[in-house]
């Protein structure tokens, strides 16, 4: 082969490296067992990226699916969340959960029921006068939606035959005192597929950690959903060494008011090694779950 055939042929080979790069920076593969990319079907659980909010869908193998929470706004509904299930084909959500009514977790709520078929709805049962709850509640009602208070034990969910779906808290009576009460009545849910676990902790801070830990539940996850955005309030050292995560998938807004994730928070995930994720540095955050292994893919 000549000279003038060599060149062509090794920009091509260049060209190829560097596209090959690219893709793997989109994709974060963590340092989990080999089975993660073998056997049975992957359950994904996407933490979306509504800024300083939450909204997590997640797919079991099936293909039944849950939404736990829906962002601040009607925004969020339009321009993030229903984009996001019409792109996965995701055309009815089998279980809706409102964690707590605080805004940023429930605002775009009446939109997403009011477009998408719902087919069970779980809200903590907290009293509040925020509009969006109360349209939330008017709208399961006008469709008809089966809707309950989510109480630990008693309430079980049945996403899918594979994959357990238990909700650890709140329980009775629920907590009243402090202007946390509402964050520390949050539901917790624990997803199990397989050996891989996520725990996802809606805005849990400290006195609901603890009161969890004391129930001497089954705590231990690969994966945590940081409870209230990273705040310094949530995230205790007796519950992380609790949960021992290797992976901690942070839901906030870039350049928020609040500071989250605090640094205290960071810093104590830092220490004992977890992988950290921030939807407001990486945006979408994607775990796809295999019965036992995962891996993390980021959509920036």
């Amino acid at each position: 082969m000549n000279a003038r055939r060599r060149i062509p042929l090794l920009l091509v080979v260049l060209a190829l490296a560097v596209a090959a790069l690219v893709l793997a920076s989109r994709t974060k593969l963590l340092p989990s067992p080999r089975a993660a990319l073998e056997g049975g079907g992957e359950l994904a659980l996407a933490v979306l990226d509504v800024g300083q909010g939450d909204a997590i869908v997640v797919r079991a193998p099936s293909g039944r699916t849950m939404l736990v929470d829906a962002g601040n706004s009607s925004r969020d509904a339009r321009e993030v969340i229903l984009p996001y299930l019409e792109r996965q084909g995701i055309e009815r959500l089998d279980v809706v959960v409102l964690t707590h009514p605080d805004q940023d977790h429930l605002g775009g709520l009446p939109d997403v029921l009011q477009r998408v078929p719902v087919g069970r709805f779980l809200d903590s049962g907290q009293a509040s006068t925020n509009r969006a709850y109360q349209r939330t509640l008017e709208v399961a009602l006008e469709k008809h939606i089966p809707s309950e208070r989510a109480r630990f034990p008693r309430t079980t969910v049945d996403l899918s035959p594979e994959v357990a779906v238990q909700v650890l808290g709140p329980q009775e009576p629920l907590l009243s005192q402090g202007d946390s009460a509402e964050n520390n009545n949050s539901i917790v849910l624990r997803v199990r597929y397989g050996d891989t676990a996520a725990l996802l902790t809606g805005d849990l801070e400290r006195e609901g950690e603890a009161r969890l830990l004391a129930t001497g539940q089954e705590l231990r996850s690969q994966v945590l959903k940081v409870g209230h955005h990273g705040s310094s309030t949530s995230s205790s050292p007796a519950f992380l060494d609790a949960v021992r995560p290797e992976v901690a998938l942070i839901s906030a807004g870039a350049g928020n008011r609040y500071g989250h994730p605090h640094k205290e928070t960071l810093a104590s995930l830092e220490r004992r090694r977890i992988a950290i994720y921030r939807t407001d540095q990486q945006s979408t955050l994607t775990v796809h779950m295999r019965t036992n292994g995962y891996r993390v893919e980021t959509a920036r």
